[in-house]
């Protein structure tokens, strides 16, 4: 069994729920904290924490090359439904499919998934990167005048289990699409660097209301930074 099916499974153990159901018990406590909780399963180090009184969210630490965060596997509400998230919804689907795994799990919808998504840190690693480049090398050096700006700038790879893309827009700013290939158009969220060289981060307007929901959740791994 590999890392990502360990940490799947963990949102399915007992233990955890208990744990869980433990957290939502009117005075809670855990060495002075009301909102979070270690557990260890599987040899991985993982958290507990309640962002909200009705949610609390299965977390690990991840170390990262732009600092450590915190990564929700999914999350229950008091109900003890369990959502998980896209990156580990086919680990999951594939472990029920085999009986290692029985009990039922909710799915966040496409809008949902590509915002967690755009703002996780491994979207911005590739936005830093971007940026670093631009600062060290400008737009055009010449070692690549024969390069288009798309070729040298433009991004895929994979986030919360989504093929996607950072694309430059007219002003030069990276933002981030899903691939073609889910029909899901337009940009999600948009990155830039202000006047004193820090990176600033906000999602495109449709998706403003759903962003400040995700981000109560403590869904959104950029702002989750140690």
């Amino acid at each position: 069994m590999n890392t990502k099916e360990q940490m799947t499974r963990a949102l399915f153990d007992n233990t955890v729920k208990n744990k869980v159901s433990q957290m939502f018990q009117p005075g809670f406590s855990y060495n002075g904290h009301n909102d979070r909780m270690p557990i260890n399963l599987y040899d991985i180090s993982f958290r507990l924490f309640r962002p909200t009184p009705t949610y609390i969210n299965l977390e690990f630490m991840t170390s990262t090359s732009i600092g450590r965060y915190f990564q929700p596997v999914g999350f229950f509400d008091a109900d003890l439904n369990i959502y998980i998230l896209n990156e580990f919804a086919d680990i999951f689907k594939r472990l029920r499919s085999s009986k290692e795994i029985t009990e039922k799990a909710n799915f966040l919808d496409i809008k949902t998934n590509a915002l967690i998504g755009a703002f996780s840190w491994q979207t911005i690693e590739f936005v830093v990167e971007i940026f670093n480049e631009l600062r060290t090398t400008g737009w055009k050096p010449k070692d690549y005048i024969r390069m288009s700006l798309s070729d040298r700038f433009n991004k895929r790879f994979e986030a919360n289990g989504y093929i996607s893309a950072l694309v430059l827009d007219q002003e030069g700013s990276p933002e981030f699409c899903l691939d073609d290939k889910y029909e899901f158009s337009g940009a999600i969220g948009k990155y830039i660097v202000d006047m004193e060289g820090n990176l600033d981060m906000f999602p495109t307007t449709e998706h403003k209301n759903l962003f400040a929901k995700l981000e109560r959740l403590q869904l959104l791994t950029a702002f989750t930074r140690i």
